[in-house]
């Protein structure tokens, strides 16, 4: 089985954040954040399927794959920054659907739990 790689894409969030996007149903956006050491090729084989369910987005954290750290911070607190200027940016404000691996999966949490998009 060959796994394609869409398009790279970059987005300028205080410097490049490298992406890309799978097409997807309307209604539902997925966000795919790698864990610690990887980058979005940790998404390449289950991100298709996950394209039944709706858009998918997954991007390199920066300092990570083709995202430069470019002085940057790698804090998690600062990858959560990170996280939630891609959704406002990038995937279109959200609510989106949060997948984390390892510290994407932290990540992803404390987004989940502090970011703008949470309903009270």
């Amino acid at each position: 089985m060959r796994i394609e790689m869409p398009e790279s894409r970059f987005a300028d969030l205080d410097g490049p954040v490298h992406f890309v996007e799978w097409d997807g149903p309307p209604g539902r956006t997925l966000v795919l954040v790698h864990g610690l050491g990887g980058s979005l090729l940790s998404w390449l084989a289950v991100a298709p399927g996950l394209a039944e369910h709706g858009r998918v987005l997954a991007l390199d954290l920066p300092g990570f794959g083709r995202s430069d750290r470019g002085g940057r911070r790698s804090r998690v607190s600062d990858l959560r920054t990170t996280v939630s200027r891609f959704i406002d940016e990038v995937a279109g404000g959200g609510p989106v659907v949060l997948v984390g691996n390892s510290m994407g999966g932290g990540v992803s949490m404390l987004e989940s739990a502090n970011g703008p998009h949470v309903s009270e």
